[in-house]
């Protein structure tokens, strides 16, 4: 396919101007007049009459899947064509980059593939369990029901993801502004002092002598410093993207007390709802597992999932193959048992998600409740300590003057 540049009129009048995708000039006009746009000119696009302009490709959010299996279910409900679902979605979608998957999505439909193979053209742009539910949709027939499922489903992640932000947001904050503050205090305050020092005759104490020295260089190089904590940043950010750094990440998240609890509590969650949703529409609990596993953002967590498929394979019980991975709360291993031996693991999973939602919220509440003070009382020693350092050697420059 060809990009076409066309001069139009639109419906009410007015003079249009844009790009259509098309084979030939022929349909591009052809096109344009299905959408009431009656061209003036159309021409191909070539890099002597093109804008030239920096595209910068936004991320598709959790958000926008959500708002786009809403409005899908929506329409669906009104008994509207998966076709002209998508053709109303790419439309009318703000997201500029989900606007145009979705057209390529609405291209791929009109020559009769199916909208689960269309998504699944389009890498890493759909998640794979939408992908999925689709698919499964279109068998049993249920695509109305699945859209609805997956609005709430991307709904409640997203509701996730923001408190998790929230959470986040204050102690990176006070972070910042204790590093602003630390360095003006270094940079500009304390060497003010350094004259009336000096001039003094007193010996400087180790600690006014070490944050001057911090200062000078702060000040003096600090391309260098800045050049330094971005080599840092880039260096750690490169090993936590790497294998063996995410793994080790992954342990830790999952070890250490103070986050264990709450990334626990998330995992239970995003684990519980996503293959609640899964088998709802049934799919299989294999292959349900094997999506909720990429899903899950921790490697620790994917290989214990394997584990467990590995079992179940072997016709083991599934809540005694989740026990033994000693990742889950006791409470998701009995309501995951309850539910197999009642044949109600689908619902189980449910309320165990909507139980492990307020628990996160409950426990994001009280760890900003526990960092506040923390994070205050940090800063204050810090700020106590450059105090410290102009405050001794005015008493011991006063010492030495009356002697």
């Amino acid at each position: 396919m060809e990009n076409y540049i066309y001069e139009a009129l639109g419906a009410n009048g007015k003079k249009l101007r844009g790009v259509i995708e098309s084979n030939s000039e022929f349909e591009a006009i052809r096109k344009l007049r299905e959408k009431d746009i009656y061209p003036i000119s159309v021409k191909p696009q070539t890099l002597a009459n093109r804008d030239i302009k920096l595209e910068i490709r936004r991320k598709i959010r959790i958000k926008d899947i959500a708002m786009m299996c809403r409005q899908f279910h929506a329409m669906l409900d009104s008994g509207i064509s998966i076709l002209e679902c998508v053709d109303v979605l790419r439309r009318q979608t703000e997201n500029k980059t989900l606007a145009k998957s979705l057209g390529n999505v609405y291209q791929k439909l009109q020559k009769g593939q199916t909208l689960s193979i269309a998504m699944k053209l389009e890498k890493n742009t759909y998640p794979e369990i939408l992908i999925n539910m689709i698919e499964a949709g279109e068998t049993s027939g249920q695509m109305d029901v699945v859209m609805q499922r997956m609005a709430g489903h991307f709904e409640k992640e997203n509701a996730l993801s923001r408190k998790i932000k929230t959470a986040m947001t204050y102690p990176a904050i006070i972070v910042a502004v204790s590093f602003m503050v630390v360095s003006f205090l270094m940079v500009f305050v304390l060497p003010t002092f350094i004259d009336m020092f000096e001039g003094s005759g007193a010996q400087l104490p180790l600690l006014t002598r070490m944050l001057l020295k911090g200062g000078e260089i702060m000040s003096n190089y600090w391309y260098m410093v800045f050049a330094l904590l971005m080599l840092a940043m880039f260096g750690a950010g490169k090993y936590m993207t790497s294998t063996r750094g995410r793994h080790r990440l992954d342990m830790l998240k999952i070890a250490i007390p103070v986050v264990r609890e709450m990334n626990i509590k998330i995992m239970s969650s995003r684990f519980s709802r996503t293959l609640s949703t899964l088998l709802a529409s049934g799919i299989p609990i294999i292959q349900a597992m094997g999506i909720v596993k990429k899903i899950m953002g921790n490697t620790v967590v994917a290989k214990g999932m394997d584990a467990v498929m590995s079992d179940i394979k072997r016709g083991e019980g599934f809540a005694q193959s989740l026990s033994e991975v000693k990742i889950f709360p006791p409470m998701l291993i009995s309501m995951v048992k309850v539910g197999e031996e009642s044949g109600t693991l689908s619902e189980m999973l449910s309320k165990s998600a909507d139980y492990y939602d307020m628990e996160v919220e409950d426990s994001i509440t009280r760890m900003t409740a526990l960092l506040e003070p923390i994070l205050i009382v940090v800063m204050a020693v810090i700020v106590g300590t450059i105090v410290m350092a102009i405050v001794m050697p005015m008493f011991d420059m006063y010492q030495y003057l009356g002697s």
